[in-house]
């Protein structure tokens, strides 16, 4: 981090479930943090946080010349959005965007690190609780995606390819719970429904083996300001 300055992020998807928790952990450390949002509607909810609202869309970045006038040099770029399917797309979308707001960093001076979410179901899935040889899933455990998400995988791997403009981690969030919008608050509005319809047996297809794991939103949001915060970004 620059010492004599506050440092800038801008978070892309700002207004979403992890995007808008890592908005927040950016702001409770202490960095001006700009929040890409394609709704103006959502303005206000962002303000409220201390995040400064940027409205504009992939499709057309003249939004950025705008942007530029009030700051010109970004320390920190997140990608917080994806589109399953047509991922790939999406991925050439966004980087465009990504590339642009380097590049305008580069001419002022600063060189930013891109942090690009993805998903931990990148790695597949782990065995049952129980199942011999059974190991957590690492940054170096080997990739095994689903079929269905092979598009984000690959794509997100493409980050790496820009290494003249800017410094860049592929960030894969486990399962996140917290406040109101997380499939864990889907099963618990299952269960409330189900109990509203007389049933005394909560019937919940799968494995009773199978392995919940979860962090708060909030620590994941933590997680992308501690990478951000690194002194040495080859660690």
């Amino acid at each position: 981090m620059t010492e004599n300055r506050q440092c800038n992020v801008l978070v892309t998807g700002a207004n979403g479930y992890i995007g808008s928790a890592v908005c927040r952990a950016f702001v409770r450390a202490g960095w001006n943090t700009y929040g890409l949002i394609r709704n103006p509607q959502a303005r206000e909810e962002l303000a409220l946080s201390e995040i400064i609202p940027v409205v504009g869309s992939f499709t057309d970045l003249s939004f950025l010349e705008t942007l530029f006038v009030e700051v010109n040099t970004f320390d920190t770029i997140v990608s917080c959005t994806e589109k399953i399917p047509g991922y790939a797309a999406h991925f050439g979308e966004v980087m465009a965007c990504v590339k642009r707001l380097a590049e305008k960093s580069n001419e002022n001076g600063v060189r930013p690190l891109v942090l690009w979410s993805s998903g931990c179901k990148d790695y597949g899935k782990t065995g049952l609780h129980g199942t011999p040889g059974l190991v957590p899933h690492t940054e170096a455990s080997p990739l095994n995606v689903p079929e269905i998400l092979k598009e984000r995988t690959t794509n997100s791997a493409k980050v790496f390819n820009y290494t003249e403009l800017f410094d860049a981690a592929v960030i894969r969030p486990t399962c996140v719970f917290g406040y109101s919008n997380s499939y864990y608050g889907a099963i618990f509005n299952y269960a409330a429904d189900q109990r509203e319809k007389g049933s005394e047996v909560l019937r919940i297809p799968g494995d009773p083996n199978s392995i919940m794991h979860a962090t708060h939103v909030d620590d994941c949001g933590r997680a992308y300001v501690s990478l951000a915060e690194l002194d040495d970004r080859r660690a």
